[in-house]
């Protein structure tokens, strides 16, 4: 009984889902201490092992502790990582699964591996990133993995969330969030409300005059399509 509730609900949020097209990732804010953590560090080499700690920096990771197969504990620092696959609770895993089924169908991306993301890991890359007055260098979950060429969204942990779907009376998917950090080109990262969407479009949606046409309508330039909005600009602008 409990396999067809789970395989109903999974139907009835995949039909979800693709109706309403590219999504952004879940972000994620608590990760399992049993599950093999992959860490690239800048030299080329492959950590795996388990997450022993996180610091964090107004949401984001300025460090992790990690344990090695062996034992052997290492801290590491954004300085030392390029990009690591964390991996979620269990409570995150299926809401994860369910949404990439549409990125990995529509875009894809050779510089990341969708099909860990899409066993239930997060991907993290270090940015500079502007928090108020200070520009620093951390770890962000990027939620947009298969289509992040051009532009990256991240995570914002302190971000507020708008409406979200459901399934009689469980809650199957979550609203998008009322904020990002977003990263356009080689930029310093920034954080992004959804009050201030329609003033930063043309600043966030650059020199790509084929966008610019299609969405010169303000009325057009809404919050809710902002994954639809990064996925379009990433297919029409490629030079």
């Amino acid at each position: 009984m409990k396999k067809q509730t789970l395989t109903c609900l999974f139907c009835a949020v995949t039909c979800i889902t693709n109706a309403f097209g590219q999504e952004f990732i879940p972000g994620f804010d608590s990760f399992s201490h049993s599950k093999p953590a992959y860490v690239h560090l800048g030299d080329g080499t492959v950590m795996e092992g388990e997450i022993d700690d996180i610091d964090r920096k107004k949401g984001l990771i300025e460090a992790i502790a990690m344990r090695s197969k062996s034992g052997k504990k290492a801290q590491l620092f954004p300085d030392d990582i390029k990009i690591m696959y964390l991996p979620a609770t269990a409570m995150t895993k299926l809401d994860n699964r369910i949404t990439t089924m549409t990125n990995v169908r529509k875009l894809q991306n050779a510089d990341v591996n969708m099909e860990t993301i899409n066993k239930g890991y997060a991907y993290f890359e270090k940015s500079v990133v502007v928090l108020k007055k200070e520009t620093l260098t951390l770890l962000l979950q990027v939620v947009n993995p298969s289509f992040c060429q051009k532009i990256k969204v991240y995570h914002d942990a302190y971000a507020g969330q708008s409406a979200s779907l459901g399934v009689g009376s469980m809650t199957v998917a979550g609203g998008l969030d009322k904020s990002y950090f977003v990263k356009v080109g080689n930029q310093p990262a920034f954080k992004l409300k959804k009050a201030d969407y329609e003033e930063e479009f043309p600043n966030i949606f650059a020199n790509c005059p084929a966008f610019s046409r299609k969405y010169a309508s303000k009325k057009d330039r809404v919050w809710r399509d902002f994954a639809k909005h990064v996925a379009e600009y990433t297919e029409l602008c490629k030079n």
